[in-house]
């Protein structure tokens, strides 16, 4: 690839990129107008960010979001967060008297723990508020890790709709919920995935195999017997428990996995925000659906693991590939170098230390800071052989990721520099 094609992809770029004059959630969004061209016709836009807890990507993602919800009718957001746990979320932006600091915890993630993300909650549940019920934006998730909510869920079923779970396994199960709900939250944390492993070694082998096996057999009896159980609860309840109890055995093999092989842990991972995103939209016929994540989650093209060379297959590779057109991936991009540093929870590694920084003038962000704009959004040509050819691109996460940025994304949003998230108070203090 000669230095002219990265020249003219720049160039198409200063000609194509729709500037962002604002970045406030509450301004007029009408410089998202671009958008519609973006998402059309499409069911479900995955929205990534290259660096979780960053003010910059967080906010420009929610006017991008509120613009689709606004303009376009999307009317789920699955965040990457506990499939269960969501409910309290999702309760909240409907109505329910509660605090964002507090529901925001149930998505088990430190990542969704600031100021930014809590606001956002704010304007939809007011969004919400004005609307009738059956046009009320919901929230769900997509993740197993942490299984916590669930682990609590379950058998709070079955004591009530069927008394059939032995009380030694009732006991036990309780015994591993207290385990995970002890495992500290807040948002300085690591990612939920390390408390949640640290976890499932301490249980040992016997423990771990027991835990996986209870829900097994639980999967099993709730679909064998799924008329009787959606009879003596409801439809949607029922569906509800079966998508907790699989989601402990997603949980089981994540963190199973993760003792021996970090690529594996992360292919069972990807596979269970697939079949978790598929779930809710399955659930919710007509529905439109935008998912917040990663952007090794959202792109369309695998990612390599750090113990790895064999590449992981994505929630974007493999929702590409089951809904076609109708899933559109937007990914994100910072200016090189541009880190303030202010605040926790921000990535700030010297440049002799970080691989990222070393490569950072190759990098997709390098290319897109040229263009010379602050912020903005950049539909993403497919007929340059820049696009058509692998790129690095700039994230908190090792390795670096190489996309072919015209199958990867759709479009990219640019932000010229990021600073650490408004991070939440603790409820705790």
């Amino acid at each position: 690839m000669t230095r002219s094609s990265r020249e003219q992809f720049i160039q198409r770029a200063r000609a194509t990129k729709a500037p962002v004059r604002s970045l406030a959630l509450l301004d007029s969004v009408a410089d998202l107008a671009p958008l519609d061209g973006i998402a059309g016709e499409a069911r479900v836009v995955g929205i990534g960010e290259s660096w979780h807890s960053a003010r910059q990507l967080l906010a420009f993602r929610n006017r991008m979001v509120r613009y689709l919800i606004e303009h376009r009718s999307f009317d789920v957001l699955i965040f990457e967060g506990s499939v269960s746990g969501a409910g309290r979320v999702d309760a909240f932006v409907k109505g329910e008297p509660s605090d964002p600091a507090l529901v925001l915890r149930h998505l088990g993630q430190a990542m969704w723990l600031n100021r930014e993300t809590a606001d956002f909650l704010l304007w939809l549940r007011e969004y919400n508020t004005a609307r009738p019920p059956h046009q009320r934006v919901s929230i769900c998730g997509m993740d197993s890790v942490p299984p916590t909510a669930a682990l609590s869920a379950v058998p709070a079923y079955f004591a009530r709709v069927d008394a059939v779970l032995a009380a030694d396994d009732l006991a036990f199960i309780e015994r591993i919920a207290r385990r995970f709900e002890a495992v500290p939250l807040s948002s300085t944390s690591r990612a939920a995935i390390w408390g949640a492993s640290e976890v499932f070694v301490e249980l040992g082998p016997s423990d771990r195999g027991r835990l996986r096996s209870i829900f097994s057999t639980i999967v099993s009896r709730l679909k064998e017997l799924q008329k009787t159980y959606a009879f003596a609860s409801s439809k949607a309840e029922f569906r509800s428990i079966v998508r907790d109890a699989l989601m402990v055995v997603q949980a089981c093999d994540i963190l199973g996995a993760r003792l021996t092989s970090p690529r594996e842990a992360n292919h069972q991972r990807d596979l269970a925000f697939s079949e978790n995103v598929a779930w809710v939209l399955d659930d919710r016929p007509g529905s439109k659906a935008i998912i917040f994540g990663h952007n090794i989650h959202m792109a369309k093209e695998p990612f390599r693991s750090f113990d790895s060379e064999e590449l992981v297959t994505t929630l974007g590779d493999r929702l590409a590939q089951w809904y076609g057109a109708d899933y559109v991936a937007i990914g994100s991009a910072v200016g090189v170098g541009r880190l303030s540093g202010e605040g926790p929870g921000l990535v700030d590694i010297p440049a002799e230390k970080n691989r990222r920084r070393r490569s950072s003038l190759a990098s997709i962000d390098a290319a897109l800071e040229e263009v010379g704009e602050q912020q903005f959004l950049l539909a993403m040509p497919g007929d340059l052989e820049w696009t058509q050819t692998s790129q690095s691109m700039r994230s908190h996460l090792e390795p670096t990721s190489d996309y072919i940025p015209a199958r990867a994304f759709d479009a990219i949003a640019f932000v010229d520099g990021i600073a650490a998230a408004t991070p939440l108070p603790d409820p705790s203090v």
